[in-house]
């Protein structure tokens, strides 16, 4: 061997090694040649070679299924929330038509004989010309008087006093399925107009020459429009064929008006306004960090290069360990990036976007010196905090904290203004309706604030600004209820009223949860003020419908039982009683026949957590009534009830054709209608009573006395027959049989002892 590395060369071998062939090399141009030496083809059949295609491609392509699923859920999905029910508005029967039955709002159990008696007061236009109008036809000339009559009243009626006659939004389908009953009412709806232009009027004496046609999407759905007419516009709504303009629309609601589609004669809800209310997009409900998104996304390319780039230069064979490794190290990193990136808004964030946070607020001085900015910062703070999603206010109410907690020496700028929100319960001791001056309501379009007065368990004194107040609380005088409310401090020692009190908070909503047993489990009463009897489950129910299930389901089975008392069905039923206007909430427990067991989804978030689950179970329970009830002209001896459960005992059956015996406790909720059978065009909707409970008893051993006389009856009788047919076969059986006994004795052998007979 040559210093330099290289094999030396020898000669040939001679003698007996002279067979053997010595070959002298190169080693260095061994190993060129090797590398250049073109490789065998890849065998992909191989099973090395498909785990290593799948350790290859599998991780990247799950990164990038996750990461596409992300920015799906985060930027391109819009807001989560149940599903519009969608409506059939094609008009049935030709222009003189009416809605198809399926519709759950058409009809009522019993029409009134007089349609307007008597409830002119809370409408725009008198009774006798309200009843001229008809449904589900374009407009007529009985029409007239009914419709300059409210263009009247909205012409003469201030803005201020109609939006607080109108109340809270109304939903699409209870127009729709409603018109009687909101016929000349004021009401409100928030939507988006798609479609603004001018249409000439009619001659008349009010001097009106034309009107805006609009076409809006109401908020919520379903996909069908609203059309409604305004005298003026704003500058800020420009009328065109194709426009996205969130309005908030106050006015009367006219007639369910026909109008040729594209496909087919259709309805809508027409409605009459003075003017629309612009409104600001929604906000989102999160805050997503875009700094932090592109941090992660930018690392997880990064990594995915890095693992590439050291693959190819590394020249030990690919391990499916580090594969795996590296795959559960990326899922670690997008979890905890997704995590970071989505984090829940928070309420400085959340008012920081208005200029209300608590550095913005500081500016007003200090908090213990009342003035009429704080009073307009108390206002501003209300319509926001009505504005946010319930479950990111759910979220801030966890994350209160007592009075005691409060640091007002570090409060931003040393003012005392704190965004933490502040949680008190006491008792009320008064509501007070504040009046408001007439700049403070032209600017938040209202003319007085909810006050409530509180004093908690050490005696301190405490006033609420609040957007909701329990309606069943008098006014002006003394009570003594218990409250408790999350807010903002927007006072300290100060506030509207003299004397002072301790501390002041502007708050949404001031809860009542009394001592009977649904407020026990914490339900608050004020959730009951937006139900209203005689309608299907809207919008406005949620709250308290989603409250007395969540109470209902903190109760005890038995103790729920034990705290409910039967009560008479015709009384329950009897729409003149009005017993469930004055009980609601009240504990009761009913027994009969359940026809209908349906597991109903819940596809909010919110109500989820709220719930504690995904469904619930809604019955149909029959009833025994002790006279014949008359319902739709037909005479029938149960009533059907709605029962709203969280679950059911194991092994019941369940599905819309169902005979099981069963006994609900419950709390009374409304006069719920629902259609009796929504397939069925001659089955008009009904009203019952609905109640909420945990669950239910089941009893599949009860029967009906009747039904086990009659069982006891034909099975008397089946043993009876049984026994005369076993006596007639044993009697069959002793009876002799004469032609088999001729046969044996023809067929009987000679006597052996006989001798045989011989010819002689």
């Amino acid at each position: 061997m040559r210093a330099d590395g290289h094999a030396e060369e020898h000669a040939a071998p001679t003698g007996d090694d002279a067979g053997d062939v010595w070959v002298s090399v190169n080693r260095s141009s061994v190993d060129e040649a090797s590398r250049h030496r073109p490789s065998p083809p890849r065998n992909f059949l191989e099973r090395g070679e498909r785990r290593r295609l799948f350790w290859l491609v599998m991780p990247p392509a799950l990164v990038l299924i996750l990461l596409g699923l992300w920015v799906e859920e985060t930027f391109l999905r819009p807001p989560s929330g149940p599903a519009p029910t969608q409506v059939d508005t094609r008009l049935r029967g030709g222009a003189r038509g009416t809605v198809d039955g399926e519709i759950a709002d058409a009809v009522v159990i019993e029409p009134d004989p007089q349609p307007f008696a008597g409830l002119a007061n809370d409408r725009g236009a008198p009774a006798e010309v309200l009843a001229k109008v008809r449904d589900d036809t374009v407009f007529r000339d009985d029409d007239s008087d009914a419709w300059f009559a409210l263009w009247e009243t909205l012409l003469t009626t201030d803005a201020t006093t109609l939006a607080r006659s109108a109340g809270s939004p109304v939903g699409f389908s209870e127009l729709f399925g409603q018109p009687r009953s909101f016929r000349g009412k004021p009401v409100r709806m928030r939507g988006t107009l798609r479609r603004l232009q001018r249409v000439e009027a009619a001659a008349n004496a009010l001097g009106i020459e034309g009107y805006w046609q609009g076409w809006l999407d109401p908020e919520g759905g379903p996909a069908s429009p609203v059309v409604v007419y305004f005298l003026e516009l704003p500058p800020a709504v420009h009328p065109g064929m194709r426009i996205i303009e969130p309005v908030d629309v106050v006015g009367f609601f006219f007639k369910r008006w026909a109008y040729q589609a594209t496909d087919t004669i259709r309805t809508a809800p027409l409605l009459m306004s003075r003017t629309p209310i612009p409104l600001t997009p929604p906000t989102k409900p999160a805050d997503t960090n875009i700094t932090l998104v592109l941090l992660w996304t930018g690392g997880i390319i990064a990594m995915a290069g890095i693992i590439l780039f050291l693959r190819r230069r590394s020249r030990r064979p690919y391990r499916h360990t580090h594969a795996r490794a590296v795959l559960l190290a990326t899922l670690l990193c997008c979890t905890a990036g997704w995590a970071t990136a989505a984090e829940p808004l928070t309420a400085e964030a959340y008012f920081s976007r208005f200029g209300l946070a608590a550095a913005d607020r500081a500016a007003l001085g200090s908090i213990s010196q009342w003035s009429d900015a704080r009073l307009d910062v108390s206002l501003k703070l209300l319509a926001r905090l009505a504005a946010a999603p319930a479950g990111l206010r759910e979220s801030w109410n966890r994350e209160a904290t007592p009075p005691s907690g409060l640091d007002l020496e570090s409060a931003p700028q040393a003012s005392g203004d704190t965004d933490q929100l502040v949680r008190v319960s006491g008792r009320a001791v008064m509501v007070r309706e504040l009046p408001l001056s007439a700049e403070f309501t032209e600017r938040h379009s209202r003319q007085t604030v909810h006050l409530v007065r509180l004093t908690d368990s050490d005696g301190k004194t405490m006033d609420l600004i609040a957007e909701h107040v329990p309606d069943a609380w008098p006014r002006e005088t003394a009570i003594d209820e218990p409250a408790d409310a999350v807010g903002v401090l927007v006072g300290h020692e100060a506030g509207p009223l003299s004397p002072p009190p301790a501390l002041t908070l502007a708050t949404h909503r001031v809860a009542w949860r009394p001592g009977t047993p649904l407020g026990a489990l914490g339900m608050d009463y004020g959730l009951f003020d937006a139900v209203k009897d005689g309608r299907k489950l809207v919008a406005d129910d949620a709250d308290a419908f989603y409250g007395t299930l969540a109470a209902a389901g903190r109760a005890k089975p038995d103790g729920l039982e034990n705290a409910s008392s039967d009560v008479a069905i015709l009384e329950l039923i009897d729409p003149q009683v009005r017993w469930l206007e004055t009980h609601r909430g009240s504990p009761l427990r009913i027994r009969g026949t359940a026809r209908r067991a349906i597991r109903i989804a819940i596809d909010d978030p919110y109500r989820q957590q709220q719930l504690g689950t995904d469904h619930y179970w809604e019955l149909y329970v029959f009833v025994s009534t002790p006279t014949a009830v008359q319902i739709n002209d037909r005479l029938q001896e149960n009533y059907p009830l709605v029962c709203c459960v969280l679950e059911l005992p194991a092994g019941m059956p369940t599905g819309e054709r169902i005979t099981e015996d069963v006994e609900v406790a419950g709390f009374a909720f409304k006069r719920y209608r629902y259609p009796l059978a929504a397939n069925a065009a001659d089955e008009a909707p009904q009203e019952s009573p609905l109640i909420i409970g945990r669950t239910l008893r089941w009893l599949p051993e009860t029967e009906p006395a009747a039904a086990r006389q009659l069982e006891s009856i034909f099975g008397g009788l089946l043993v009876v027959v049984v026994l005369l047919l076993l006596a007639a076969g044993w009697a069959s059986s002793r009876r002799p049989r004469p032609a088999q006994e001729a046969r044996v004795q023809i067929a009987a052998p000679a006597d052996a002892d006989a001798e045989p007979r011989t010819d002689d």
